[in-house]
């Protein structure tokens, strides 16, 4: 957690440091994304695991502007990731070891959103996130069993964004739940935080 920390301050400090000509407009919207992701996995009542991962990602959206300096966009982002192992918690064994059926790896998380924005008098907007995700990734499913497994579940977020340079760079926080799996045989559900930074035309 403390990577994460460490990079939204870095990020913060990038987005302050320079203004440019650029200004969000209504319309279409597309940009790459780059970002840290902690995940945390619970199977009901047998066991947790655990993992950090560097996420790459692609945005597309279409915002609508409104007079009173509020504006709301529908989005859709796709991110991919390191594919790190994650650990057990309370245990030193990673995941997929029989330990307990939770997630071991997560690969990619997609989402689709809504996002409002208030637009503060030094420039800055402020967002906020709300809809739906789903995520792939690797889990056991039973002992010596790791499949391919799917979720979905809901997204939530904050963030801020401003012109820099021909775009607009903006840092977010966000936090998605998914509960059950496909295939399903254990119950487990997994938490995602994510970092990201990303920048937009």
């Amino acid at each position: 957690m403390s990577k994460i920390l460490k990079a939204m301050a870095f990020a913060v400090a990038v987005s302050a440091g320079g203004a440019g000509a650029a200004q969000a407009e209504e319309g279409l919207y597309y940009g790459a994304a780059l970002g840290l992701a902690k995940s945390e996995s619970e199977s009901a009542g047998i066991g947790m695991t655990e993992g950090n991962d560097m996420t790459f990602g692609v945005v597309l959206g279409y915002r609508m502007e409104y007079a009173s300096g509020t504006s709301v966009a529908i989005e859709g982002t796709y991110d991919g990731t390191s594919r790190n192992l994650m650990t057990s918690v309370g245990v030193p064994t990673d995941a997929c070891t029989d330990w307990s059926p939770d997630w071991c790896e997560v690969h990619t998380i997609a989402r689709i959103r809504g996002v409002y924005g208030t637009t503060l008098s030094n420039g800055i907007e402020v967002l906020s996130m709300a809809g739906i995700a789903s995520v792939a990734g690797l889990a056991e499913d039973g002992p010596g069993n790791y499949v391919d497994t799917t979720a979905t579940g809901f997204t939530l977020g904050v963030g801020g964004q401003k012109p820099v340079g021909n775009g607009m760079l903006r840092v977010e926080l966000v936090y998605d739940r998914f509960e059950g799996s496909e295939p399903g045989d254990y119950e487990k559900n997994l938490d995602i935080l994510s970092l990201r930074t990303v920048f937009t035309f």
